[in-house]
């Protein structure tokens, strides 16, 4: 499955494809409540599942598998993956042709781009796109073509 993932847009390709293949996205786990609730319930289960969900994307960064997954378990790996979609955007946003953001050195590995993506960039970025993601489901606010909230 995992080849040369050593370039953003080829990881890209990689997440956009791991994200359709783990859950539709939250609606299909999340009921109807508050958005505090909500908040607070995304931040239980992520912090509940972190150092299994880690390890499990330790060894999908090797060689591209996955388990099979729980109801929740594909939730917070989309919901990861989404959240480093969404920074792959921003930094491959071009000034005048030209990427602002270098890609990343050849001597970064695949397992290194892809854990760092999915780990890394999650522990950093992980509590603001919960928010999103609960603020997206519970309020008539669309962000990233969610089922919004009727």
């Amino acid at each position: 499955m995992i080849k040369a993932v050593n370039r953003w847009d080829v990881a890209g390709e990689f997440l956009t494809e791991l994200t359709r293949q783990v859950v539709g996205g939250p609606g299909e786990i999340l009921e109807q409540q508050d958005l505090e609730s909500t908040i607070r319930l995304l931040f239980r289960q992520d912090q509940q599942s972190r150092v299994r969900i880690e390890k499990m994307v330790a060894r999908l960064a090797l060689d591209g598998s996955l388990p099979p997954l729980d109801p929740w378990t594909s939730l917070l790996l989309w919901m990861r993956s989404m959240c480093a979609l969404d920074f792959l955007a921003q930094i491959l946003t071009e000034r005048q042709g030209s990427p602002v953001v270098p890609q990343p050195p050849q001597s970064i590995e695949t397992s290194e781009l892809l854990s760092w993506l999915l780990t890394d960039m999650w522990n950093r970025r992980g509590d603001h796109w919960m928010k999103l993601v609960a603020l997206e489901f519970c309020t008539p606010f669309p962000f990233y073509g969610l089922t919004p909230a009727e």
